[in-house]
């Protein structure tokens, strides 16, 4: 196994997407500040991708320059409409041997990237000849940060992922060798397509449950997911 503090490689490459999120990338930003510093210095590498945004998000970004570049190296791309074009654009950036995305309108718990790392490394140990896969909790949270409900990892199986999405992704942390093997693929209507990405790409991963953090993903009021929420929680 490589040591997290090899010197030539950052150990983890967190790609941002971002289109026209000026109203969240604050939060998310706030939440990358509190856990980078956590993590030795060069270890960590952020790649913000500019999907053609037309508000201020990425002046917002811009302005957090200095805090971030003092912890981790940064990189600021564009890409073409669209969240596969722009995580496609993110992979191909990044020069760690991990990747984790964070969605722009969604946040990190403190001390989620340490535990994330943390939680890779004893995979790397216990499956060395694998190519792991570590997924977390993850905390669905309304349009005003609060908690909506927590769904824990769950065992994963190839098959039952190809009827139905597994939560697999933005919650976990891939071999960058496999992001670049597995692109996203780009539809004509520039539908999410990470559903299908994942599938693909984790036929040749090992999938490591890790309950110890959770990723808190944003869903807005008018998704079919809060609304069920809101019916769960009336009943």
């Amino acid at each position: 196994m490589e040591p997290l503090t090899d010197s030539h490689l950052p150990f983890v490459t967190v790609i941002v997407a971002a289109r026209n999120a000026a109203a969240t990338i604050s939060a998310t930003l706030d939440s990358l500040e509190r856990n980078i510093p956590d993590l030795p210095s060069g270890t960590v590498e952020l790649v913000f991708v500019d999907g053609d945004c037309t508000d201020e998000t990425m002046q917002l970004v811009a302005a957090r320059h200095q805090k971030l570049a003092a912890f981790a190296r940064c990189h600021y791309v564009r890409s073409e409409i669209g969240v596969a074009n722009a995580y496609n654009a993110g992979v191909a950036r990044a020069t760690a041997r991990y990747g984790m995305f964070l969605n722009a309108d969604d946040e990190w718990p403190d001390g989620y990237l340490v535990a994330v790392a943390g939680a890779v490394e004893r995979a790397e140990r216990r499956y060395p000849e694998s190519r792991c896969v570590v997924y977390t909790t993850i905390e669905f949270i309304d349009q005003q940060g609060e908690r909506l409900f927590r769904r824990e990892p769950p065992f994963y199986f190839h098959a039952v992922h190809k009827r139905q999405s597994v939560i697999l992704h933005p919650n976990a942390a891939y071999p960058m060798v496999l992001l670049r093997r597995h692109p996203f693929p780009v539809h004509p209507d520039l539908r999410p397509s990470d559903h299908e990405q994942v599938y693909n790409l984790m036929k040749e991963a090992k999938p490591v449950r890790f309950s110890g953090s959770h990723y808190r993903y944003r869903i807005w009021a008018n998704s079919g997911t809060v609304r069920r929420a809101n019916t769960r929680n009336a009943a």
